[in-house]
C-alpha cells in the first residue's frame, strides 16, 4: 500500500469575493453538482507574497505524492481550467466573451478559489477570533480576510478545502456583489461525508 500523502494547512490573506460562507451555493453552469461553501480571494497583483504560500503548499504535496514526476504533474495542474490559482485578466476576458460584465477588482491580479463540502461549514470569526454570524454583516465582498485552507491529495490531484475565514479589516464593498453566487467556479472538492463538521477558533487559528 502506498504511503498516505499528508495534508498541508496554510493561512492566506486577500480581498474577499463571491463568498458563500453561510449557506452552501449551487453553480448554475453545473446544475447537477452539489452545493458547496466557497469563496475567492483576490491577491494584490501577481507577485503578492501570499501567492508563494499557495505554490509552496501545492509543491510540497506534489513531491510527496509523485516524487520525481512532481514537476510534470504540477505543470498539468497549472494548465487545468479548475486549478485553484487563476489569472484575473483572463477571467475578465472570458466574461466579456460570454457577454458578462468584467470585474475591475480582478484586473491585474491573481485570485484563489476554494470550496468546502456542504457538510463541512467553515468557521467564520472576527479579527479577535470572536465567532461571527451572517447577521453581523461581515465578512462581505470587498473586505479583507484571512482564510485557513487545507490542501490534500485525492485521486491523482491536489485540492484546497476551506476550513475557516477570519475578518481582517474593512474595504470598499464590491458594487452589485452577492454572497451566494459561484457561477465563475469549477467544482474542486472531493467526496462529502454524512455529518456537518465544524471546528473552533482555537482549532483553526
Amino acid at each position: 500500500m502506498a504511503n498516505k500523502v499528508p495534508n498541508k494547512r496554510i493561512t492566506i490573506s486577500g480581498r474577499l469575493s463571491y463568498p458563500a460562507i453561510w449557506t452552501p451555493a449551487t453553480n448554475k453552469e453545473y446544475p447537477n453538482a452539489p452545493a458547496k461553501f466557497s469563496l475567492a480571494l483576490i491577491f494584490d497583483g501577481k507577485e503578492d507574497p501570499e501567492i508563494d504560500k499557495v505554490h509552496s503548499a501545492i509543491t510540497e504535496i506534489a513531491k510527496a505524492a509523485w516524487g520525481s514526476r512532481a514537476q510534470d504533474k504540477l505543470r498539468e495542474l497549472c494548465r487545468s481550467k479548475s486549478f485553484c490559482l487563476r489569472d484575473g485578466d483572463k477571467r475578465n476576458e472570458d466574461r466579456v466573451n460570454k457577454g458578462k460584465e468584467p470585474g475591475p477588482e480582478y484586473d491585474g491580479n491573481l485570485f484563489f478559489v476554494v470550496k468546502a463540502s456542504a457538510n463541512k461549514r467553515p468557521l467564520v470569526v472576527d479579527a479577535d477570533k470572536t465567532p461571527l454570524t451572517e447577521a453581523d454583516g461581515k465578512p462581505y465582498p470587498g473586505c479583507y480576510v484571512r482564510a485557513l485552507v487545507e490542501f490534500y491529495y485525492h485521486k491523482d490531484g491536489i485540492y484546497p478545502e476551506l476550513k475557516g475565514v477570519q475578518f481582517v479589516r474593512d474595504g470598499d464593498a464590491f458594487t452589485g456583489a452577492t454572497s451566494t453566487t459561484t457561477d465563475d467556479f469549477e467544482d474542486l472538492s472531493g467526496s462529502a461525508g454524512a455529518k456537518e463538521e465544524t471546528e473552533t477558533a482555537d482549532d483553526l487559528w
